[in-house]
């Protein structure tokens, strides 16, 4: 039976880097281990989730579009889904995927500026359409989850949260400016090889638009 992933073990896995005794829950009001992960998880987990278009965490759904239409410059706009942390792609009436670093402000590439995140919405000029399994009228659109459950993350990102939370409390803990530079720059290896392992995950040959952003 496999491990099942939880925000208590990448918990412990940190503070057993930082030579801390682990902890049995982060509801420990009396434990200043608790105290202090519980506090810095939610934003550790926003901050690394967004790094990297991770395949974990890859979430395919589709955009209905708003009542209200944005005062200027774009025709159509569409919320997000409340779980987004990173928008990736946008699937265009012709069928192809537009990523989202050649879409926005000041994109340079042919298919720059036809999408905008502003606020919580997506602006556009892309009409709804129903080119999806779902028989749904709306935009297609990839992006990074925040997930819910954290047994969703691989074994890299699991090792690179941990890292990040050790390195984050290191001094708080320890007092040790040595050993939050050493696990600074063990985050920063963990990084890249959390980031080549991603990318062995998508099937050669498969063109830029499919791979949704993949080589960021």
């Amino acid at each position: 039976m496999s491990e099942v992933i939880d925000a208590v073990g990448i918990v412990n896995e940190a503070l057993i880097k930082i030579a801390e005794a682990p902890i049995d829950s982060l509801d420990n009001a009396q434990s200043k281990s608790s105290r202090t992960m519980k506090a810095l998880l939610p934003q550790a987990c926003r901050y690394i989730f967004k790094l990297h278009p991770w395949n974990c965490l890859r979430e395919r759904t589709v955009l209905i579009k708003s009542g209200d239409v944005p005062a200027f410059g774009y025709a159509c706009k569409y919320a997000l889904p409340v779980d987004c942390l990173r928008p990736l792609a946008v699937q265009t009436t012709d069928g192809s995927f537009i990523p989202f670093y050649s879409a926005s402000y000041g994109g340079t590439l042919a298919n720059d500026k036809q999408f905008v995140i502003e606020g919580k919405y997506l602006l556009t000029d892309e009409e709804p359409h129903t080119d999806n399994n779902i028989s749904q009228t709306g935009l297609n659109f990839v992006y990074i989850k925040n997930p819910e459950n954290l047994n969703v993350l691989d074994a890299n990102l699991v090792e690179l949260l941990a890292c990040h939370l050790a390195a984050s409390t290191a001094y708080t803990f320890t007092g040790s400016v040595n050993l939050a530079k050493e696990l600074r720059a063990e985050k920063a290896d963990l990084l890249k090889t959390a980031r080549a392992a991603n990318a062995q995950e998508i099937a050669p040959g498969i063109p830029v638009g499919a791979v949704l952003g993949a080589h960021w």
